[in-house]
């Protein structure tokens, strides 16, 4: 293989991202009374900005992991050994420019759960305040993927297996090294930044759907909207300033795409569901299900 490192499409060569973009059912969108309401009535999602979200650290644990696979390389793969500790040094000061710049990436998230009654997911949400929507994805999410105006996007569930975690991205990486090893005699030491930075791209894409494995009970699925491209707003978030964007789960003329609604563990449970259900009708939402959770409350 012979062209210029510039031109390597990094997508074509590697192939599409080895995750699992499959749907058994409907999406679960856990989320506080105040937002369901805001959700419903605006047909809309907001959507967070990736350094952002919830769990601070989620960041921190997908370079951790990337730092690990790279230091097993250099300790385990010995062709050319200078040709891979040259690739392993430009990642690692790249790395730590990224984590110093948050807005190196320009990355949106919105996240669902493949699991309508999670003890995890109505933890974030205390007493008397979670609600949990299930949804049918087939209508807004196909919408979103052929909506030009949101950018590009990505569906796919997230992945907490570490050693899946890990094998992705050493694979990818040893074939990198690989290809520019084949291309030595026309490619110089230059082309080793430009062949990192579409990898690390591609790694970024990888950060959004990479957790630690203590979370796999959320059965967490996400979009992702690479580099936004449209209005963003703020929001006072536990003591922060957070960007968010607006996005149409539903046009106005059509139906709230809603199957159910589980009510998280309260004490209140008779008067949550009689309430929510004269709200809902008086929304014109119809053929929906509520649920009650059979996680008991704790006090």
């Amino acid at each position: 293989m012979n062209f210029d490192a510039s031109a390597l499409n990094m997508d074509n060569y590697l192939g599409w991202f080895s995750l699992d973009e499959n749907i058994n059912g409907a999406l679960y969108h856990y989320t506080s009374l105040s937002s369901l309401q805001g959700i419903i009535e605006n047909k809309e999602f907001w959507i967070t900005h990736s350094s952002f979200m919830n769990d601070s650290g989620e960041s921190i644990y997908f370079w951790s992991i990337v730092r690990e696979v790279l230091d097993e390389i250099l300790k385990n793969e010995h062709r050319q050994a200078r040709i891979f500790s040259d690739f392993v040094n430009y990642m690692i000061k790249t790395i730590h420019y990224i984590e110093l710049n948050p807005s190196y990436s320009n990355n949106y998230i919105l996240s669902f759960s493949g699991s309508s009654d999670s003890l995890s997911m109505w933890n974030y949400y205390g007493k008397n305040d979670g609600y949990c929507m299930a949804l049918n994805p087939m209508g807004f999410l196909s919408d979103w993927i052929n909506d030009a105006s949101l950018g590009s996007k990505l569906f796919f569930k997230v992945v907490y297996d570490q050693n899946i975690q890990k094998q992705m991205l050493s694979s990818e990486f040893i074939k990198i090294v690989d290809l520019y090893i084949s291309n030595i005699t026309t490619w110089s030491q230059g082309d080793i930044p430009v062949l990192c930075n579409k990898l690390l791209g591609r790694w970024l894409i990888y950060s959004a759907f990479f957790k630690h494995p203590s979370f796999r009970n959320e059965e967490e699925y996400r979009v992702a909207f690479l580099s936004y491209p449209g209005e963003i707003y703020y929001r006072a978030y536990q003591g922060i300033m957070a960007p968010y964007a607006k996005v149409k789960i539903a046009k106005d003329d059509q139906n709230f795409p809603l199957d159910s609604i589980t009510i998280g563990p309260m004490i209140r449970h008779d008067q949550a569901e009689k309430g929510l259900d004269g709200w809902l009708r008086k929304q014109g939402i119809n053929g929906y299900s509520l649920f009650k959770s059979s996680v008991p409350i704790r006090f």
